[in-house]
């Protein structure tokens, strides 16, 4: 099952791997700086995080589990701040620095999973958890996770989000997981409008 979590980090170490310049006026910073602690995870934050959950899920009969994105610290992957990904998918482009920026501070840390104002999730599960089961493989994993959890539909995992400065714009990365062929991760590109997060654009960087 890290193996399924970490195919959802696929998107992000690709494009992260090509963030070898930043833009013109961005500090320098050393490379040997500490990790700075994100910001707590905030309303606003929880609502946007709904707004892909919902559009990920809201076909499904029943509702999801969901699980943090927490691997992001265990691997060698490491988001920069200061540097945006030279190449971005067309759908991506409308994606500002700033709101880049934030996304690497938000996620440079673990964060538990909290679901409060997620909308219609089923409630969260630990990675850890999650792992065990499948740790005998896709098949077995999947019984043992309905037989855990009958009233789920599956799981996502999703990212913290990142916002800019602005409130006007937020980039999120989450995978939805229904079956052993049945699951896809990418980007989510949000926008505000009237009050809401509504889904400007996304991008599929796997399926299987």
């Amino acid at each position: 099952m890290r193996l399924l979590i970490r195919l959802s980090l696929l998107g992000l170490v690709l494009v992260a791997s090509a963030c070898t310049s930043k833009p013109e006026g961005a500090a320098v910073e050393p490379s040997e700086e500490a990790v700075v602690p994100p910001p707590e995870i905030d309303i606003e934050e929880q609502v946007a995080r709904a707004a892909v959950i919902e559009h990920l899920t809201g076909e499904w009969e029943r509702p999801p589990l969901v699980v943090g994105l927490s691997d992001v610290s265990r691997t060698s992957y490491r988001l920069d701040p200061n540097a945006m990904p030279l190449s971005l998918p067309a759908e991506l482009r409308a994606l500002s620095f700033e709101t880049w920026a934030a996304f690497a501070r938000r996620n440079a840390l673990a964060a538990p999973v909290d679901t409060a104002r997620l909308g219609r999730v089923a409630g969260s599960i630990d990675p850890d958890r999650l792992g065990s089961m499948f740790s005998g493989g896709p098949h077995a994993g999947w019984e043992a996770f309905h037989a855990a959890y009958p009233d789920a539909g599956g799981f996502v995992v999703v990212s913290r989000v990142g916002i800019s400065p602005d409130g006007a714009q937020a980039l999120v990365y989450a995978s939805r997981h229904r079956s052993p062929v049945r699951a896809s991760g990418g980007w989510w590109l949000l926008r505000r409008e009237g009050g809401e997060w509504v889904v400007e654009a996304s991008v599929a960087e796997w399926v299987a």
